[in-house]
């Protein structure tokens, strides 16, 4: 089994971002790098449960040991009403400001229900949030992940569906919403003992409604390729349309793990550097 301390998974929590937008100036829409961050921060905020990493956590706490209290969170593990460990409940509770090791600040409760191992075929595990926030923005929705056991690859793959997913200001102004439905293929790192060096094939689609109200749309045209040890995909397309324009598409690059991904729109193109995307819409 897998082992890994809260602590270090709130180190990936910054995750991916995407940072596009668009805006019509005359009759040539241009490149703008809000929106899109916008639109993507939802995934984010669902992104804070990889798979490997609060599961192995979890499965460290016993079910004699079902309370583990650390600097500025706990775990809570419920047993069913038969007492086993399987299936069970979860929640981990921030305290009112716990800063992770990425510098975002977290407050609020994760509540987390699983079937069983994750490894198993058929699991599902849904989480949920209570009163949660990142840097301020309240998160809300239900994420639910399903094993679906090996792929015609002989990977194994996972569905993971955002539903009702909603972010809101923290002044409470305005809110983005976002639906989802993605694949996980893991293509490397099944068979070891670290998920370090897990690496995943992400397709999918997402839908939903930006602060102002825009109708956006956004599909996985190129798998995109996620290492674990990378905080961004290395590689893959994601094409946008916002209100029905002409789309853009972000492309991660060439395999490299780092921060540099590129937009085009029609004839244009800019390169950007990929960041936190909790920076804050009204700081």
């Amino acid at each position: 089994m897998k082992n890994l301390k809260l602590s270090f998974v709130l180190a990936f929590l910054t995750l991916a971002l995407f940072l596009f937008s668009s805006c019509e100036k005359e009759e040539n829409l241009q490149i703008d790098e809000n929106t899109l961050t916008d639109i993507e921060m939802t995934e984010d905020a669902f992104e804070l449960t990889e798979i490997e990493e609060v599961t192995n956590f979890i499965e460290g706490v016993k079910s004699e040991d079902s309370k583990k209290t650390f600097e500025c969170f706990e775990i809570i593990v419920h047993e069913n009403e038969n007492g086993q460990f399987w299936p069970h409940s979860v929640t981990i509770s921030f305290s009112d400001s716990c800063v992770g090791l990425d510098g975002n600040v977290f407050r609020g409760k994760i509540h987390v229900t699983q079937s069983a191992y994750w490894k198993t075929q058929g699991a599902t595990r849904t989480t949920t949030f209570e009163d949660f926030s990142i840097n301020n923005y309240k998160v809300e929705g239900t994420k639910v992940v399903t094993n679906n056991g090996l792929n015609e690859n002989q990977n194994l793959s996972f569905t993971r569906t955002i539903t009702n997913g909603k972010i809101t200001t923290p002044d409470g102004t305005a809110s983005i919403t976002h639906n989802s439905t993605r694949t996980w293929e893991l293509v490397e790192g099944f068979g070891t003992d670290t998920f370090l060096d897990n690496v995943y094939e992400i397709s999918g689609t997402a839908n939903g409604t930006t602060w102002t109200g825009g109708i956006y749309s956004k599909t996985i045209t190129v798998p995109l390729t996620k290492p674990a040890v990378c905080l961004f995909p290395t590689n893959g397309k994601v094409e946008l349309v916002l209100n029905s324009q002409e789309p853009m598409v972000l492309d991660y690059g060439d395999g490299t793990c780092d921060a540099k991904a590129t937009i085009t729109r029609g004839d244009q193109v800019k390169e950007i550097i990929l960041g936190n995307r909790f920076r804050g819409k009204n700081n």
